[in-house]
């Protein structure tokens, strides 16, 4: 999982890019959804899901905008990534470094 930019100035950055990749290494499709579990600096939790079908053999890459928006309070926000399928929770490799920061202007 990938996160840009990692440092966001409100008022002059609209949005957070999420980036997660998943990767198929069985000899057939899978289902499931792609989970980002965003805990704002007041410990609010934000959840942005999304079903992905990822074929044989292959990975497929999922790119999601996190607005910042006027109301969003400074500080850091913790980004819990995941793919859930077939009853199974495969966290991103990268969870504890999957964060960015809200400054002021």
């Amino acid at each position: 999982m990938s996160i840009t930019p990692k440092i966001v100035k409100k008022g002059l950055n609209k949005s957070v890019k999420l980036h997660m990749r998943v990767e198929n290494k069985s000899k057939k499709n899978i289902s499931g959804q792609i989970v980002f579990i965003i805990t704002t600096p007041t410990n609010k939790k934000e959840i942005l899901k999304d079903t992905v079908i990822v074929k044989k053999l292959s990975k497929t890459d999922k790119y999601y905008d996190y607005l910042i928006r006027k109301n969003n309070p400074i500080g850091r926000y913790y980004v819990d990534g995941s793919f859930n399928f077939d009853k199974q929770k495969v966290q991103s490799e990268t969870y504890k470094n999957d964060f960015f920061d809200v400054l002021k202007k």
